[in-house]
């Protein structure tokens, strides 16, 4: 089992929506963290990050295979006041694996793509208490997949507004799928390759 690590932001520092999402599309040492052009320092740092990435897979994806290298930049980026944590990712598109490790605390499933986009997050796919008659206009304005998303799967997220299973996420791609297939005008990611990952956050031992 092959388990990457990513360096996560506790709260998006500019982020005006409250949201319990602890997918990995959201604020990280990569994503949405500026570093001004006078830091020099958190520059390098930055430089060193990427650096490390595996030659052979920082195309795909941001992750390091290194947990005492990614819990080392942890203590690094925090000189510069950047308080990541640890999560650790697994890729379950095609069997699921667990993690039985006490350090590692079970956050949920998400669905992404090779830019880590997440269909959690990018069809503006969030939990719901609206009424199919409340939802008519979403339906009247072209918002298809929001709509279906919402009204067959927002139910079953969990407190990370991620899924507790598997099989739930594939459920989600393949109920994508389809509607892409009929409707393609209501894409917005443009992709059929989808990865799904079983994320837990790494416990700091005190």
């Amino acid at each position: 089992m092959e388990i990457g690590y990513l360096l996560m932001g506790k709260n998006h520092p500019t982020s005006k929506i409250i949201s319990n999402y602890k997918g990995v599309f959201r604020y990280n040492a990569f994503r949405f963290n500026p570093i001004p052009n006078e830091n020099e320092e958190e520059l390098e740092l930055f430089i060193k990050h990427v650096n490390l990435l595996p030659t052979d897979k920082s195309e795909d994806n941001d992750f390091l295979y290194d947990i005492d290298v990614a819990k080392s930049l942890v203590e690094e980026y925090k000189k510069f006041g950047k308080d990541f944590y640890l999560m650790a990712c697994i890729d379950v598109s095609d069997k699921d694996e667990t993690i039985l490790d006490s350090q590692y605390k079970f956050l949920g499933y998400d669905i992404c793509d090779r830019a880590f986009q997440s269909l959690l997050r990018i069809e503006g796919y969030t939990p719901t208490n609206k009424s199919i008659q409340d939802l008519s206009d979403d339906i009247e304005d072209k918002y298809l997949l929001n709509f279906v998303h919402t009204k067959l799967f927002s139910n079953l997220l969990n407190e990370n507004e991620l899924f507790n299973s598997r099989l739930e996420a594939k459920a989600l791609i393949q109920e994508r799928k389809l509607l892409i297939e009929k409707y393609p005008e209501f894409d917005t990611i443009h992709t059929d390759i989808f990865s799904i990952y079983k994320l837990y956050e790494v416990l700091s031992k005190n």
